[in-house]
Parts: C-alpha cells; structure tokens; sequence
C-alpha cells in the first residue's frame, strides 16, 4: 500500500489595494461554532461573541514564479507562495492590475495546475457588485499498469455584501469590508477506466478584512455541505486570522511546532510513521481515517517519543480510495488532511 498525501491550499484572498497574496507569518485560531454572520448592507455593525479553542501558526513566503522549482508547469504564473513545512509547498497565482488567479500548486510529490483558473480577488469590487467564476483541475498519477485520476469542476460567486464595524472578543475591525463567497464543486475520481467515486460540496464563506488593520488580520465563517451517494456531511469553521508578533490574542493550544509532519506508509504490513512534535516531549495522540462518506474507518493510538516520532500498525487494511484523516492529542487537533490510497 502507497499512500499520497494530497493538500488543500485555501488562500484569504484581500480586497484591498495592498499585497493580494498576503505572505507573512499567522496564527490562525479556531473559534466556537454557534455563532451567526449577521445582516448584509453598508454601516453595519457586527458584534459576534466567541471562545477561541485551537491556535495553528503557519509563515508563507511571496516569491517570484520565475525562480522556483515547478515554474515551467506554470508558464502564466506571475508570483508564488511558498509554505514550508515538512515538504515545500508552492501555490502559483496570476497577479494583474486588477485581480489575483489561482493558478494550482506543486510540491516534491505532485503538481496540480488548473486548466480552468480560479479567480481569487478583484480589487475593483464595489459594495454591493459580485463575480461569478468557474474553475477546475485534473491531477493524473499512473503507477504500474494502473492510472488514478482526480477531477474537480466547480463555480464561485463572491459578493462584497457588507461594510461597516465588526467587534469581536479579542478584536475589533473598525472598517470592515465584508464579503460572501458562495462555492459549489464536484469531485469525481477513477482507477483506471473505473468511476470510483462521486462527491458535491456547497460551501457558503463570510470574510471580514479592514484596510486599516496589519496584512492577514481576518475573521471567517464557513459553513460547508458534502454529500456523496452515500450521505451528507455538514460542517462550520469559525477562524480569527492574526500575523504572528501582533499583540491581539496570546497563542493557546498547539502551534507550528506541533504541525503534523511527514507521512510514512509500509506497502508490506500496514504499518506506518508519522512525525508528530509535540512540545510537552512526549504525549498520547489518536490518529483517525475517514471515508469519503464521513464514516470512520480506522482509529489508533499512537504514543510519541521525545523527538515526536511515533508509529503502529493499522488493525484495518485500507482499500484503494480517498479518505480524510485528523490527529488529535489533549491540546487539540495536531493536523487534519486528505490521502489517496493506492
């Protein structure tokens, strides 16, 4: 069994005329659920009550297109951003006068280029005025005799639907720019000649942004719906986004040391490693595998060493697919992703 870690790269587009692509250090911090986005309409204000839980803090670097590794895969590609990580991973965009397109992105283990951009941001928006764009991608690994492909079509509406003052427990914006992004897409993904899986997403996104504010200061509501043959999963993700060194809010729970790192499989025993920091030293951490229907279909304890390293051995043999999986410990959720076995 090989294992591909796919990942998703969601980038807080700015509406402003400043740096669109928004490189520097965050902490991004997950907040409770129940809360409500409020009205649309100019000079609104927004008061929203909430319990920060998990911090997360990542760095991106803007670089030029031009001087990195995957540039020829990119020929449209103006600008890039580097994320570092346990793998480096380049996200290419399109920067114009006017707007910011998504362009795909590539790392040692894949390229995903688009064959239908995606339109990230136009800084011409006025209150009130949306875009609609389509976009999609197709990402095809062939090994021995058999080719996985995975296909994902999809359109967005984004509307810059609200102005005025958002308070917050740790923050207050005081001119907030508000905009809504609606977003329905399907992923479709074969074995060979074989359709193996078909899933819908509808996801419907408010982001608040101020001018006046540091780069990447944001809040963001999303709520997400991914149905499959099989069922439907709903979900909502509440984050406050702050650049790291601003004194807003303290980092609590995990950090960037505690991001989960890379990914061993064995083809031989369903066995695997994993690198998982933890900066209490050592600690007990649960490591879950989800099907495309939301299903549980492997759950283990892994027990860490004091350089982070742990590994076990799955009691449950993964069939070829694509799951999701998440890694928690008593401080919060270590790292979450998507893999494709094959």
């Amino acid at each position: 069994m090989c294992i591909l870690t796919v990942m998703a790269i969601n980038v807080q587009a700015q509406w402003f005329d400043r740096d669109l692509l928004g490189g520097g250090g965050v902490h991004a911090i997950n907040c409770d659920t129940g809360v409500s986005e409020g009205p649309s309409g100019a000079n609104v204000t927004w008061t929203i009550a909430l319990i920060p839980h998990d911090t997360l803090q990542s760095t991106g670097q803007v670089v030029s297109a031009a001087g990195t590794p995957y540039a020829a895969k990119f020929p449209m590609a103006t600008d890039a951003l580097l994320s570092q990580g346990s793998r480096n991973v380049y996200t290419y965009f399109r920067l114009t006068t006017d707007s910011l397109l998504l362009l795909g992105f590539a790392d040692s283990l894949q390229t995903v280029a688009y064959f239908d951009p995606q339109l990230e941001a136009l800084r011409s928006l006025t209150l009130g005025a949306s875009f609609t764009d389509a976009f999609g991608y197709r990402d095809t690994i062939s090994v021995s005799s058999v080719t996985f492909v995975s296909k994902i079509d999809g359109t967005r509406t984004v509307t810059f639907d609200g102005t005025g003052t958002l308070v917050l427990p740790m923050k207050t914006f005081p001119h907030a720019e508000r905009f809504k992004g609606v977003t329905s897409q399907t992923d479709s993904t074969w074995f060979g000649a074989t359709l193996s899986s078909v899933s819908r997403t509808t996801t419907n996104a408010f982001s608040w942004q101020d001018t006046t504010l540091p780069d990447n200061t944001s809040f963001s509501i999303t709520r997400t719906t991914t149905a499959s043959t099989v069922t439907s999963v709903r979900s909502t993700t509440v984050t406050y986004t702050e650049p790291i060194g601003t004194p807003v809010l303290r980092t609590t729970g995990h950090g960037a040391e505690n991001a989960a790192g890379s990914m061993v499989v064995s083809q031989f025993d369903n066995t695997f490693a994993i690198k998982v920091p933890l900066t209490s030293g050592t600690g007990r951490v649960v490591f879950t595998v989800f099907d495309a229907s939301g299903r549980t279909v492997a759950l283990t304890p892994l027990h860490t060493s004091s350089g982070g390293l742990a590994g076990t051995q799955l009691a449950l043999r993964l069939t070829k697919g694509v799951y999701l999986y998440s890694l928690k410990a008593a401080e919060g959720i270590l790292g979450q992703g998507k893999m494709v076995v094959r």
